[in-house]
């Protein structure tokens, strides 16, 4: 009975924490969205006097289309950046998990009542021994 009150309790445990957490990611997202909006504005207005320091010099048709060849270098570079790479630790638990389905799905009842390291057998006696040793030390 004890078992169940501490799993219980850890339960509820868990939930505040998830309910605490998700609060915060809530929060954190409403400020994000807020910086969001102004880096955009910052943008815009980067953009703006950008035309308008090369529009004197260049006249407005060439100056806007040096800022558009300006922010195709940047999304360039910023698209090559980002790019996906190949992430070698992913790699290596994928052919691990894709080894393991494959073997335990050729033999599903292999070593299942063996009696050697990782059988049915020598779990349960491990369970046995170690409540009987709980048992002795609570005493």
């Amino acid at each position: 009975m004890r078992a169940l009150r501490l799993l219980a309790v850890a339960a509820e445990a868990e939930g505040l924490r998830l309910r605490r957490e998700a609060s915060l990611m809530a929060r954190a997202s409403v400020f994000f969205a807020a910086a969001a909006v102004f880096g955009v504005g910052l943008l815009v207005m980067l953009h703006v006097a950008a035309f308008h320091w090369l529009e004197p010099a260049w006249g407005p048709a060439l100056a806007a289309l040096l800022v558009a060849a300006g922010d195709l270098v940047l999304a360039l570079v910023f698209v090559l950046v980002g790019r996906p790479r190949e992430d070698a630790v992913a790699s290596e638990a994928l052919a691990m998990r894709r080894a393991a389905l494959a073997e335990a799905g050729e033999h599903p009842f292999r070593g299942l009542l063996s009696f050697g390291a990782g059988g049915v057998v020598p779990s349960v006696g491990q369970m046995v021994a170690e409540r009987a040793i709980r048992s002795v030390l609570r005493r």
